[in-house]
């Protein structure tokens, strides 16, 4: 099937299935191009959310580094 044949057809498609479209196609180069299948699923995700350990310890270098330029300062 050539693509300007099908390209009328896919214009038809709602959101949602153009969006599925997508994925299946994107999926598809990602397995051409490195040669590993993606299974459908749930994939966690790290992210700085609630992560408050971090922000804190962030915070305390923040405020080292202050510090470090205050002294830096008075001498």
């Amino acid at each position: 099937m050539v693509i300007e044949q099908i390209i009328p057809t896919l214009r038809e498609l709602n959101r949602a299935d153009k969006w599925r479209l997508i994925q299946v196609l994107v999926t598809d180069l990602a397995e051409e191009e490195s040669g590993l299948s993606l299974q459908p699923g749930e994939y966690p995700v790290w992210t700085p959310l609630e992560s408050y350990g971090a922000a804190e310890r962030l915070m305390m270098a923040l405020e080292e580094a202050r510090q470090e330029r205050a002294k830096g300062r008075a001498i």
